[in-house]
């Protein structure tokens, strides 16, 4: 008996080694061609707290959000999109259905997680219909749907979400075969009238997200471009400069003044070039947060809006003066920067490092001065902030809600030596006394009112003592 249960485990072990070894091979086999994922799901315990701004609200792009019963009516004007597109060439369907069938391997190697739908026409077909969508939409064909005032704006805010993309090759190609008639046109095709769909791409996001950057600079042609969203990243967090340190950038900027959105990432600073930062740099630590702006102002920090910058990330802090680029903050806002933070976190290798994911720093770093409300009233006095929430304790919750998500390597992030300088400075002798008198005393105008009373008092014993003093001086005289 026991023999024959021994049998049956070592057979069961063996069928269970075989099961194994052949997911494993399915899933090798699944993901050659594509180094790595580019299309994530965003984490449970990060999405719990603001669900509303990463699903979509009008149209579902790719496999994640498919079929949710608030974007069904959707589907209908992507087929409506994908039949003017097959009457304006013939034989296109045959050849797009082709392409997509041919690259779906690769397609479904972007995803994280896997495509729910069965490989094959049920796939092809999301792919056909959303990649056509996109496309025609980014034509500015006339459509009820998508001309009303309020839906464009939901649209293009759905196709930067990072749960609801599809691969930047499938646009391409899709466009590629519509105007070109060939997946792969020759470069001299590219002209003014008939532009890449990078190109296209790139101007429809610069003018629909109003960067402020004067002119969308495309890409260069050896990036690889994952996504919309990683578009829309790279063109809202530019290649850095990395020969610079940041002390280098600001007297390179210096008295040119810039309109540009667009960040000079910054290397690793090296605490050794920075005199003034001598208890961190001893110390050897790295500083996770810094007071908020209507402490720092306790201190005698100066708080002023950037003039000259080469970036709305290019923060600098000398002399007790911290100089940060004016920012606006709206509603829509909320949702660009957590998707692109997110991506920033899910991202890797070549994506962010050495990045340093500056985005998610800055997060942190706006989310420390903007505290309170209070703190949101400080900043849009000295310029830095322009609120247009509702009100101050909104523009409070903006910046937590994006740190929520962002995750930093404290010792080594674009904004450490900021955090070093201000805290040396709020260290030294004469800022903490005098924030400890501020707080004290002059804390609010009962505090100022009972001091003044008190100084009135003592002068008034004074004189009264010197009158004493001498008024028994001259009797006795």
């Amino acid at each position: 008996m026991a023999e024959v249960e021994m049998s049956m485990h070592t057979a069961n072990s063996d069928q269970l080694v075989i099961d194994i070894e052949r997911r494993l091979t399915e899933q090798e086999n699944s993901y050659v061609g594509y180094p790595q994922y580019s299309i994530y799901r965003i984490p449970s315990h990060i999405r719990k707290n603001n669900e509303y701004y990463y699903e979509p609200r009008m149209v579902s792009i790719g496999p994640y959000h498919r079929n949710k019963e608030h974007l069904r009516a959707m589907e209908e004007h992507k087929l409506r999109y994908l039949g003017k597109l097959r009457n304006q060439k013939d034989r296109i369907l045959h050849n797009l259905i082709k392409e997509i069938r041919d690259a779906e391997a690769d397609i479904r190697a972007c995803y994280c997680e896997s495509v729910s739908l069965e490989e094959g026409d049920q796939f092809i077909e999301m792919m056909l219909l959303d990649s056509c969508f996109v496309i025609k939409l980014f034509f500015n064909e006339p459509d009820a749907a998508c001309d009303a005032g309020w839906a464009l704006p939901l649209i293009i805010s759905d196709l930067l979400m990072l749960e609801n993309q599809i691969p930047f090759f499938v646009l391409t190609k899709i466009y590629n075969i519509y105007t070109f008639g060939c997946v792969d046109p020759p470069s001299d095709g590219h002209d003014n009238n008939r532009p890449s769909f990078l190109t296209l791409a790139t101007n429809i996001l610069h003018e629909t997200c109003k960067t402020n950057v004067e002119r969308a600079k495309v890409p260069e042609a050896g990036v690889m471009i994952k996504h919309l969203l990683h578009l829309f990243y790279l063109l809202f967090v530019p290649a850095p400069e990395y020969a610079l340190t940041p002390r280098q950038i600001n007297v390179k900027i210096k008295g040119k003044k810039s309109r540009t959105n667009c960040l000079p990432l910054l290397q690793k600073p090296n605490l050794r070039e920075f005199p003034g930062s001598s208890k961190f740099s001893e110390k050897n630590e790295s500083p996770r947060v810094i007071k908020s702006a209507i402490e720092l102002k306790e201190y005698g920090v100066i708080l002023k809006k950037k003039e000259n910058f080469a970036s709305f990330l290019d923060i600098s802090f000398e002399g007790g003066i911290l100089e940060v680029p004016r920012i606006t903050i709206e509603g829509c806002s909320r949702s660009r920067l957590l998707n692109l933070i997110a991506f920033e976190q899910c991202s890797g290798g070549a994506d962010v490092d050495p990045i340093k994911k500056p985005l998610s720093s800055y997060a942190v770093f706006m989310a420390c001065l903007m505290n309170m409300s209070q703190d949101v009233i400080v900043l849009e006095k000295a310029g830095i902030l322009d609120n247009n929430l509702a009100n101050s304790e909104e523009g409070a919750k903006f910046f937590h809600q994006v740190r929520e998500c962002a995750h930093i390597d404290f010792d080594n992030h674009y904004l450490k030596q900021v955090f070093v300088e201000v805290i040396d400075y709020c260290e030294a002798f004469w800022p903490k006394h005098r924030a400890k008198l501020r707080h004290d005393y002059f804390s609010s105008p009962w505090t100022i009112v009972s001091l003044m009373v008190a100084m009135l008092v003592l002068i008034m014993a004074i004189f009264h003592t010197i009158g004493f003093i001498l008024s028994t001086y001259f009797k006795e005289h």
